[in-house]
C-alpha cells in the first residue's frame, strides 16, 4: 500500500494532536483510539476532499492556538 504525503500527514495527526490536547471540534479525535491498521484503512477510504478539509481544519486550529498564545489569551 502506497500512501500519499497528504494522507501520511493526516495519519500522523490521527496518532496524536501536535498541540497536546485536541480541541472539541477536532475531526480526528474519534479515530485516535483505533489501531494503526484501522487508522490506515480509514484514511485510505477518505476522499481527497475529506483529506483537504482535515488539513484546512488543522491549519486553522493551529493558527487560532498560536494567535491566543501570542496575544496572551
Amino acid at each position: 500500500m502506497e500512501i500519499s504525503h497528504k494522507k501520511f500527514f493526516v495519519f500522523s495527526l490521527m496518532m496524536k494532536c501536535p498541540e497536546g490536547k485536541a480541541m472539541i471540534d477536532c475531526p480526528l479525535e474519534i479515530y485516535r483510539n483505533l489501531s494503526n491498521t484501522q487508522k490506515l484503512n480509514k484514511i485510505e477510504n477518505f476522499s481527497d476532499k475529506k483529506i483537504d478539509e482535515i488539513m484546512i481544519h488543522h491549519r486553522k486550529c493551529s493558527y487560532r492556538r498560536i494567535y491566543k498564545m501570542v496575544r496572551g489569551s
